[in-house]
């Protein structure tokens, strides 16, 4: 996902025999159009390259038009994975590890994790979207050192 921050290498918690890599959810939810949201779509990875793994990405792209509301990615991707069955070796990484985003995170979350996603939370009064993400990433690093 493009609004994320690669805080360190996250290689060694990829099982490179697997066909998919993907973010699974420490507790799956429901969002308001009631798909089961299982995974998250802004972490996905492909390790093997084949017809199986094409298909599926052809059935996510296909799912995520019939999807009510937006965002679609991950509705999309959970709708494929609870509707079709695949002769792939899906590996799993939780969430905490690769897709850290907690409105109010704290120190010791944020320093387990690989990479922070900086999800909008939502309109904000007095910042932009994407500030208001900078805003919340620098609580926990300094940004002018990145720049």
């Amino acid at each position: 996902d493009i609004d994320c921050y690669f805080k360190e290498d996250f290689f060694n918690l990829v099982d490179s025999e697997s066909d998919l890599v993907l973010c699974q959810r420490k507790r799956p939810e429901f969002n308001r159009y009631h798909y089961q949201l299982t995974h998250i779509g802004s972490f996905f990875g492909v390790n093997q390259h084949s017809h199986e793994v094409e298909r599926f990405i052809e059935r996510w792209i296909n799912e995520m038009l019939t999807i009510n509301g937006s965002p679609r990615e991950t509705p999309g991707l959970c709708e494929t994975l609870r509707k079709y069955r695949f002769d792939l070796k899906i590996s799993n990484i939780q969430e905490d590890l690769v897709s850290c985003h907690t409105k109010d995170l704290d120190v010791k979350k944020f320093d387990e994790c690989k990479i922070f996603h900086m999800k909008s939370t939502g309109p904000t009064k007095h910042l932009s979207p994407i500030n208001s993400r900078i805003e919340r990433l620098s609580r926990y690093i300094d940004i002018d050192k990145l720049l």
